[in-house]
């Protein structure tokens, strides 16, 4: 994982090298330097894609200084760099030397501008003329957070630590499944019996819903949530719409065999299932157009497929740094 975090910061470095020099500034139509504006920049930002792997932050001052973070979230930091930035006439430059945090050696200066829009709590950064930032992407959007929800979420894997039964098959992710700014928590206890949760966090407060233990999915920005469980020919799917902090049943489908210790099968040697979606008997055909009606699989994302999640450990060090 550390090497995929090195060959990243070498394409950020890279971009940064065809970028500019230290002190470059913006002109004016006729040529006059603009003055230093930081419209809204102030603050801490974190890159949204963070939840789906790649860890980015930005940290502004009044004062002009910046401290720019970068690395993978089931990994330590692979750099963070320090120094100052430049926001004039919708021209973001930062101006910083990095650390390795492995080695503690010095990484290559990171001078590297952008064009820049704040909207609302969102930092939207994009190609500055032809530089090729971002790898292909055209934009990165970056997240205003007051980061109490971090402290929020290590409190209560700090508990889990201390005090849960099933420690050493632990893992976590962060998932960005509503649009409020803030991912939310998954935790996988890897045991059947002990399942999992989905944490959440809004206006000051976190709260959980109990889900099974290794298939989640969601359709990112949507607040809708997938829970599919069961064993031994008894199964669920349960879509959940999360909202301002609070968890709403969508819709609950349930099927399988009317006896589990004696199932039916057909005569192409299928399991003979009944079905039911929201308690009303349904056929097999009718309950997956009722599931895909709430929940748009082709849009989700598996949660414990796609993030193969970090140990309680690694996300408390994540979150605390």
């Amino acid at each position: 994982m550390k090497n995929k975090v090195m060959v990243l910061l070498a394409v950020l470095l890279f971009a940064a090298s065809c970028s500019g020099s230290p002190g470059d500034t913006s002109k004016g139509p006729d040529g006059q330097e603009l003055a230093n504006t930081q419209d809204g920049l102030a603050g801490d930002w974190i890159w949204e894609a963070k939840i789906d792997g790649f860890y980015y932050s930005l940290s502004f001052e009044e004062s002009g200084e910046v401290v720019y973070k970068v690395g993978w979230v089931d990994s330590e930091l692979a750099g963070v760099y320090e120094g100052v930035y430049e926001a004039t006439g919708g021209i973001l430059t930062l101006d910083t030397e990095g650390i390795d945090p492995f080695s503690q050696e010095p990484l290559n200066p990171l001078v590297v501008s952008f064009a820049y829009v704040v909207d609302n709590s969102n930092l939207i950064l994009s190609k500055n003329g032809s530089d090729d930032l971002f790898n292909s992407a055209d934009s990165m959007v970056f997240l205003k957070n007051d980061f109490g929800w971090m402290g929020a979420y290590v409190e209560y894997l700090e508990n889990i630590l201390a005090s849960h039964d099933d420690v050493e098959t632990t893992t976590c992710s962060l998932a960005n499944i509503d649009a409020d700014n803030t991912p939310e928590l998954i935790i996988n206890y890897g045991i059947s019996a002990s399942g999992g949760e989905v944490c959440t966090y809004f206006a000051g407060e976190m709260s959980s819903i109990s889900v099974s233990e290794n298939n989640i999915s969601y359709i990112p920005n949507s607040g809708l949530l997938l829970d599919i469980g069961g064993r031994m020919d008894v199964y669920y799917d349960a879509v959940y719409s999360l909202s301002q902090g609070l968890f709403t049943i969508v819709g609950v489908g349930n099927y399988g065999a009317d006896n589990n210790s004696d199932v039916q099968y057909s005569e192409t040697g299928d399991p003979i299932y009944s079905y039911f979606w929201n308690g009303d008997e349904v056929g097999a055909d009718e309950y997956s157009q009722l599931l895909a009606e709430v929940f748009d699989k082709d849009s989700s994302i598996l949660i414990y497929s796609y993030l193969q999640g970090m140990s309680l450990e690694e996300t408390i060090e994540l979150l605390s740094n």
